[in-house]
């Protein structure tokens, strides 16, 4: 009778402690953190009324006869299963979604905790709101940098709320984007160039805006002059001419070719030509047939029946003849004068109007064409007879003009190898020839070098002036200058702030920067050389670079910063038949700054946020791990600790192996299940009530057994 009323007893008090945990489970069904536990029982110790025998070969054998004597707590374990997570807004909230605690000390000891629920104090702690303990982690250096996550590196981690953040220099920035390869003239239509403007920083942080323009570049074909000379000139006449920059942008230079005519002076010295001078008296008005003159079977004439308005033919030597007219002042060449190793005996010079000597006979001889001075006027200035013959000094206007560069221009435009006056004439044979002297050294291709188009050299075709109208009566000369845009070059201009220099390959270079794009579109590569040297270079792809340094001096930024060198990456551009979309960035740099804000991300990271809208890492929480983590020691405040048979704590990061994500914002509710919670209850008082029965009963039994003595 005894033994079913103390296991009755037994049984009482079992599921009173289970009963103890149901209602502990219950009340912190809401405690952010909480981990439930489960109560398992085991029966007590039977005693043995009769052991178990055999079988035998007569008999089969028998079980034990063993009567328990109650239960007892076999265990209470801790469920660690994940709970729900609830979202609170608020950024210190962090949850654990996985394995992991998170690691708190209260200066003493280290703690762990799945509850979350943290704040900054006073003095930029990270600590527990439940109690002030300092959450654990790896804290930043002043520049962001986390140092190894390993044990011996966790410490309490701080929030820098009066932190500042000294500005840094920009020493990269790139460009993206497309130029529109149907940019052309600026029409109205399109616009032929984009500015793109980026912000940069110097060393003390200070903010510049940078200025870059990118533009097409354009060519010049060649000028060309038309119109008519106008054979009564008396002056010089200025043209205008006009020829566009790389960028596209015209230049004119007003009057700014003079074109002139010049009258040669001839002296034509007899002395050496002896007395052999005919003197035939010819009738006034009367037509002569050159052939008819005395001494002139060899005399070639320029027409067979030439006029002659004279009263003097003058014959020389070597048969050359001329003819005067009676006052001896006006002169008419009758025959073709080959100006010939054979006049090695005459002495002819060219003048021009201030008297200079220009040029030896040879070469006034090629005044004409083919080495001969043909029919033509000729105003005599001055005829002296003398016994040995007559020395006679002419102005012979023979068409020979000059295009020179107005003195307005001479510092600023020159012909070729510097030269600021080249000279024509109308050649039968050639059309027409031109020269760097008067009628000497003559010009096979002429260029105008011009300061404001100095990317190349404008060409004049020399057979342009072969289509001149020698014989009009008025000047009338213009200029033509065709340009186009150069294909797949663009020019990159700094505007603002002036730069001190540009590097392209470690090379200095003065002039301005060019982009090529090959013929889909891709970026190619950057040169110094313009469009026009381009074409004329062999560049390998290995020639290219996509990367120009750009230096600022103090005195364009900031005096009292360090000079601002920068390197602009240009491989990010493309040149595709769309719209503008070129951007210009710093890729660092950043201006000075005080602390702002902070936030925690899924790894544990504590970014903080400053004025100037950088951020920089200021630590990160660590997480522990157990091998059993229901083995922790609970300590209240919803904090554990290690215990013989948890394991030592393994530290490391959310998001590493073995570790769970930290979910900021929210909080890891109690992993109570209220339906079985109420399940439990109801079977652990149905198991009380059966154990106290049990007792009444055996107690009634007890009751009976008195009785019987009585």
């Amino acid at each position: 009778m005894m033994r079913s009323m103390f296991s009755g007893v037994s049984g009482l008090r079992t599921h009173q402690e289970r009963m103890d945990v149901i209602g502990d489970n219950i009340a912190n069904v809401n405690t952010v953190g909480f981990k439930g536990s489960t109560v398992n029982f085991a029966e007590m110790m039977s005693q043995t009324l009769q052991p178990s025998q055999a079988p035998t070969d007569a008999r089969g054998g028998t079980n034990p006869q063993q009567i328990g004597l109650g239960v007892d707590v076999a265990s209470i374990d801790t469920d660690v299963t994940q709970g729900s997570l609830e979202s609170t807004g608020v950024s210190t909230d962090l949850a654990v979604d996985g394995d992991g605690y998170f690691a708190v000390n209260d200066g003493a000891q280290e703690f762990y905790t799945r509850a979350g629920n943290f704040d900054v104090d006073e003095n930029g702690d990270l600590v527990s709101s439940t109690n002030g303990f300092k959450v654990q982690g790896w804290q930043a250096d002043g520049d962001g940098n986390i140092p190894e996550r390993t044990e011996p590196n966790i410490e309490d981690l701080s929030i820098p709320l009066d932190d500042e953040m000294e500005g840094d220099a920009t020493t990269e920035a790139s460009f993206s984007g497309n130029l529109d390869a149907r940019a052309s003239e600026a029409d109205g239509t399109e616009d032929p160039s984009r500015t793109v403007t980026m912000d940069v920083y110097d060393s003390q942080g200070e903010s510049h805006s940078v200025q870059f323009e990118f533009a097409r570049t354009y060519t010049n074909d060649e000028i060309s002059f038309e119109g008519s000379l106008g054979e009564d000139l008396d002056e010089s006449e200025s043209v205008d001419i006009e020829a566009v920059d790389a960028r596209g942008e015209t230049h004119v230079a007003e009057d700014g070719i003079e074109f002139e005519r010049h009258e040669v002076d001839l002296s034509y010295d007899t002395e050496d030509i002896g007395d052999e001078v005919t003197d035939q008296a010819l009738e006034e008005g009367v037509a002569y047939d050159v052939a008819d003159l005395e001494g002139t079977t060899e005399v070639q004439t320029a027409n067979e029946d030439h006029d002659v308005q004279a009263e003097y033919a003058l014959q020389n030597e070597d048969e050359k003849y001329v003819a005067v007219s009676a006052d001896g002042e006006t002169w008419t060449q009758l025959t073709e004068a080959k100006a010939t190793d054979d006049l090695d005996a005459a002495e002819l010079a060219a003048y021009a109007d201030d008297g200079e000597e220009l040029s030896d006979f040879e070469n006034i001889a090629e005044i004409s064409n083919d080495n001969t001075v043909t029919s033509g006027e000729m105003t005599f200035d001055e005829v002296t007879w003398t016994d040995d013959g007559i020395d006679i000094q002419a102005t012979a206007n023979k068409g020979v003009w000059s295009a020179g560069i107005s003195d307005d221009y001479d510092e600023d435009i020159s012909f070729n190898d510097g030269n600021d006056k080249i000279y024509f004439r109308e050649s039968e044979e050639n059309g027409t020839e031109l020269y760097e002297d008067l009628l000497e050294n003559e010009i096979d291709d002429l260029y105008i070098n011009w300061d404001q188009i100095d990317h190349e050299e404008l060409e004049i075709p020399t057979d342009n002036f072969a289509d001149l109208d020698f014989s009009g009566e008025e000047f009338d000369v213009s200029s033509q200058t065709d340009s186009d845009i150069q294909d797949n070059v663009w020019e990159v201009k700094n505007i603002e702030p002036e730069y001190e220099d540009i590097e392209l390959d470690g090379e200095a270079i003065e002039e301005n920067l060019y982009t090529h794009f090959n013929k889909d579109g891709g970026f190619r590569g950057l040169t110094f050389d313009h469009p026009q040297e381009y074409d004329k270079t062999d560049y390998d792809e290995g020639d290219y670079t996509s990367i120009a340094d750009f230096e600022w001096s103090q005195t364009n930024v900031n005096e009292g910063a360090d000079d601002l060198n920068v390197e602009m990456d240009f491989s990010g551009l493309t040149q595709a038949a769309a719209d503008y979309n070129v951007e210009g960035s710093a890729e660092d740099g950043y201006e000075y700054g005080f602390f702002d804000s902070f936030e925690i991300d899924g790894t544990g990271i504590i970014s903080g946020s400053y004025t100037n809208g950088l951020t920089r890492d200021l630590g990160q929480v660590a997480l522990a791990n157990f091998n059993n983590p229901a083995g922790l020691n609970k300590e209240g405040d919803n904090l554990l600790s290690r215990s013989q048979n948890s394991g030592e704590a393994q530290f490391g990061h959310a998001g590493a192996a073995g570790f769970g994500d930290i979910a900021p914002g929210t909080l890891e509710m109690s992993n109570v299940d209220m339906a079985e919670e109420f399940t439990d209850m109801i079977r652990t008082q149905r198991g009380f009530q059966g154990n106290s029965s049990t007792i009444d009963t055996s107690d009634e039994m007890l009751q009976e057994l008195v009785n019987l003595a009585r």
